[in-house]
């Protein structure tokens, strides 16, 4: 084979050089890469979406906690409920609390709830507040209900939670 002019004395092999360009242009491929993937996680849309997840996500919690009582364990669900809380909503159920265990102590109740769908309608990540619809399936006794919620949620100490609901159409 005959030698590369250009790096004659350091490559004289021609299939080595061809070989040492493209390891060249796949480090610089890569480099470039890795920085436009970093720019992307970092992006201000990367932050909202993980911000918009963790609304849904948390607020899907806080509603199937709210949702969900049992005569048997009142107080401790009714605990739950104010760490699901915040705002009117919590200081609505923070009031009423004895009320609530009352009331599920006499009927013996049993409720349980999961959200089946979910999905954020408004965003503000500086000011920390979302509205959220979701769709609730909720078991009481042998009965299932399915009711069509709008939440406001309000970040609080870095989490999310539920300041308001109300059904649909109500």
């Amino acid at each position: 084979m005959r030698p590369v002019p250009l790096l004659r004395g350091v490559v004289r092999d021609r299939a080595v050089a061809v070989l040492l360009a493209v390891a060249v242009i796949g480090a610089l491929a890569c480099a470039g890469l890795g920085w436009r993937w970093w720019a992307v996680a970092h992006s201000e849309p990367a932050t909202t979406a993980a911000a918009r997840d963790a609304a849904v996500a948390e607020g899907t919690r806080a509603l199937d906690v709210l949702h969900t009582i049992d005569h048997r364990t009142a107080a401790a669900d009714l605990d739950a409920w104010a760490r699901a809380t915040s705002g009117p909503l919590h200081g609505r159920l923070t009031g009423d609390r004895k009320r609530h265990i009352e009331r599920a102590r006499a009927g013996e109740t049993v409720a349980s709830a999961t959200v089946t769908r979910a999905a954020l309608s408004e965003l503000d990540v500086a000011e920390g507040t979302a509205r959220m619809l979701a769709v609730v399936d909720t078991d009481v006794g042998d009965e299932r209900r399915r009711s069509t919620l709008i939440a406001s949620l309000t970040r609080k100490d870095g989490r999310w939670t539920v300041s308001n609901v109300q059904a649909v159409g109500s």
